[in-house]
C-alpha cells in the first residue's frame, strides 16, 4: 500500500493469480479511478454456454468490486463514468459497448444501491463514455473513472 499526496494507491492480486490485478487511486472525493488488468472480450458474437458467460460475469464483478467498492460511497450523483479498454487491437464501437455490459451493470449498482441488479445503469443521472487505448503487445486492461459533480 502506498500513500502519496493524499492519494491512496494499492495493489490487490486476487486468487494469487497475476492475471487479475487491481490498482486503485482516489484523487478526490469527486473523482475515483481504478485500473484492472483483465482481458475484456466482446460478448455479442460469442456462442458460449450460459454457465461460461455467468462465470465470466462473476470474475468481472469481483474485479470491479475489489477496485471500487470502498471508494464509490462518497461520489455524489450525477456522475460521468468513463470505461476505457486497453488492448493491442481496437474493437468496433458496438463490440466495445457489449464488452463492457457486465462492468457497467456492476458500477451502476455500486453508485445507485437498492435497485434490482442490472437496473441502475438506466438512471439518467449517470453519463457513460466508452474509450479505447492501444496497449503494447499482450497488454490487456480496463480503466474505470468516475467523476461526480
Amino acid at each position: 500500500m502506498k500513500s502519496k499526496g493524499g492519494c491512496l494507491k494499492f495493489k490487490n492480486t486476487m486468487f494469487n493469480n497475476p492475471k487479475y490485478t487491481t490498482w486503485q487511486q482516489k484523487i478526490s472525493k469527486h473523482y475515483v479511478y481504478t485500473y484492472l488488468e483483465y482481458h475484456l472480450k466482446p460478448i455479442g458474437n460469442d456462442r458460449k454456454h450460459w454457465s461460461k458467460v455467468h462465470e465470466e460475469f462473476n470474475i468481472q464483478q469481483v474485479l470491479v468490486l475489489s477496485g471500487l467498492n470502498a471508494q464509490v460511497e462518497e461520489i455524489k450523483l450525477p456522475a460521468k463514468i468513463t470505461l476505457t479498454r486497453i488492448a493491442p487491437r481496437f474493437l468496433d464501437y458496438d463490440n466495445l459497448v457489449t464488452a463492457f455490459k457486465h462492468i457497467r451493470d456492476v458500477v451502476a449498482d455500486l453508485l445507485i444501491p437498492g435497485l434490482a441488479k442490472g437496473r441502475a445503469d438506466g438512471d439518467e443521472r449517470l453519463e457513460w463514455l466508452y474509450l479505447q487505448k492501444k496497449g503494447i503487445s499482450k497488454e490487456y486492461a480496463i480503466k474505470i473513472e468516475i467523476q461526480g459533480f
